[in-house]
């Protein structure tokens, strides 16, 4: 009897290890290189309260590569992370910096806005979580940041700490 208890354990825990290994692999992230059409259609808010696509910030900045920041004025890890982040951005000219906030509405980011010193550009995405541009990059946690090349393709796809290494290897390539 102890032995088939045993043997029933031990096909147990085999099929846990079989679940928890098809779930990790069935739920791990993609690495895009390349925006989806419907990402870079998705709309943005400015400090002004225009309208502009994702594609037409790429078009505003050709010169760098561009260090995107996706936050809320809600997220404690996102405001933890603001005077590290300053810093970084401050030494690292080289790069451009784009601010994309998820709050749950404009007046919210607006103020924040005002409260926070955050370095670089800054856009306000009204589809939050659910729109395109959340859904490609399969946003699950903020802050996080993408590092795109001059030629628009994505060289860091999911990053949820600024470091000086993600940008000192970046900048080498």
């Amino acid at each position: 009897m102890n032995k088939s208890k045993n043997h029933y354990l031990g096909v147990r825990e085999y099929i846990w290890i079989l679940f928890c290994f098809t779930f990790l692999i069935g739920c791990s992230k993609r690495n895009e290189t390349d925006f989806s059409k419907k990402a870079l259609q998705d709309i943005l808010v400015t400090k002004a309260g225009d309208s502009i696509k994702v594609e037409d910030v790429f078009a505003l900045n050709t010169d760098k590569k561009l260090v995107f920041n996706i936050w809320a004025s809600w997220c404690k890890d996102c405001l933890n992370s603001i005077p590290k982040n300053n810093t970084l951005m401050r030494e690292y000219s080289d790069f451009h910096y784009i601010n994309i906030s998820i709050d749950k509405n404009y007046m919210e980011w607006s103020k924040a806005l005002h409260k926070y010193d955050v370095f670089g550009d800054h856009y306000y995405l009204p589809s939050g979580w659910d729109g395109d541009f959340s859904e490609f990059l399969q946003l699950d946690w903020i802050p996080r940041y993408l590092i795109v090349n001059e030629d628009k393709t994505i060289e860091v796809f999911d990053c949820t700490r600024l470091k000086e290494n993600v940008l000192d290897n970046t900048l080498k390539n």
